[in-house]
Order: structure tokens, then sequence, then C-alpha cells
């Protein structure tokens, strides 16, 4: 997943989003925009793992996925198991995983 899917930012999706804050304040944002692209992320991310056979690995390729409100809005296994590392880091621990 190389970034959070959020829903293209229009005059519609502006009008949602004052709408929310207007109704349940600070929260109101992250609720009709944000919350919605993780869940979009953990459906594409589900797709890797179909089976308990299966092995894969799922990469989050951005930094938003590890800051605040985001990385909670993540299922708490996916929170435990994430590491954020550099490109370097990332081929090595590919490289132990295979």
């Amino acid at each position: 997943m190389i970034g959070l899917p959020l829903a293209p930012f229009n005059q519609v999706r502006k009008m949602v989003i004052e709408y929310y804050r207007r109704r349940f304040g600070e929260e109101g944002e992250f609720l009709c925009y944000t919350l919605p692209a993780i869940n979009r992320a953990q459906q594409a991310l589900g797709r890797v793992l179909r089976t308990p056979d299966d092995r894969g690995v799922l990469v989050l390729g951005e930094r938003r996925f590890l800051e605040g409100r985001i990385h909670k809005g993540l299922p708490k296994w996916m929170r435990d198991e994430m590491r954020a590392c550099n490109l370097k880091e990332f081929g090595e621990l590919i490289g132990r995983w295979r």
C-alpha cells in the first residue's frame, strides 16, 4: 500500500467535512475523511492473506501510517507488528523473512 487512500478533495468533500466538524467537533474530519481511508487500506492489505497457509508481507509505504490517529486507527495486531525502516533496512528484513 503506497499512500493513504484518501478520497479526492473537492467541494462536496469539503462540505461533508464541515458538516461532520459541526456535528462531532475536531473528530469530525477524522470520522468522515481519514477513517474511511484507513478502512480502505485495511481492505487492500487483507487481500494478501486469505487462508491460514498464506504468507505475505504487508508494506505501508507512507510515514502517516506511523502517526497519531492514523496509527491508532489500525488494528492492534498490525500496530504491534509494524516496523519503521528505510529502504536498506527493508531489504534486510525481507531477506531474513524468505
